[in-house]
C-alpha cells in the first residue's frame, strides 16, 4: 500500500490556531485538534472537493472516514469550528466565551 503525506486544511470552516493571539483561542484549538484526532481514529482517510491552498503548500479539501462523510461538518455541528466562506476569518479572541475556562464547546455558532 502507498502512503502519502499531505497538509490539509479542512473545506469551509475556520478553526481556531494552536499559534492563536490569545489563551482562550489556544484552548479552543486544543479541544478541535483532540475532536478531531478522536474523529480520525486509526481509519483510512480520504479528501474530496480538493483544491490547492494559497498558503504554506496545504490542499483544501473535504475530509472523510468510513461512516462520516465530512468531518469539518461535524466539527461544526459540534460547535468546536466557525463556518467559513472566505473572506475575513472570525477573531476567535474577541469571542467573550472563549475567555473563560469552559470545557466543551466554547462557542454558539454564528455564519460569520
Amino acid at each position: 500500500m502507498q502512503s502519502v503525506h499531505v497538509a490539509v486544511r479542512l473545506r469551509g470552516i475556520d478553526a481556531p490556531e494552536k499559534r492563536g493571539k490569545c489563551d482562550g483561542e489556544k484552548a479552543a484549538a486544543a479541544r478541535a485538534t483532540a475532536r478531531l484526532t478522536e474523529l480520525l481514529g486509526d481509519e483510512r482517510v480520504y479528501l474530496s472537493d480538493i483544491a490547492g491552498d494559497k498558503y504554506f503548500g496545504r490542499v483544501l479539501a473535504r475530509l472523510s472516514v468510513e461512516g462520516n462523510d465530512d468531518l469539518g461538518r461535524t466539527l461544526l455541528k459540534e460547535g468546536l469550528v466557525a463556518p467559513y466562506k472566505g473572506g475575513k476569518r472570525r477573531d476567535w479572541c474577541a469571542d467573550a466565551s472563549l475567555r473563560s475556562e469552559a470545557v466543551g464547546p466554547a462557542f454558539a455558532m454564528t455564519d460569520r
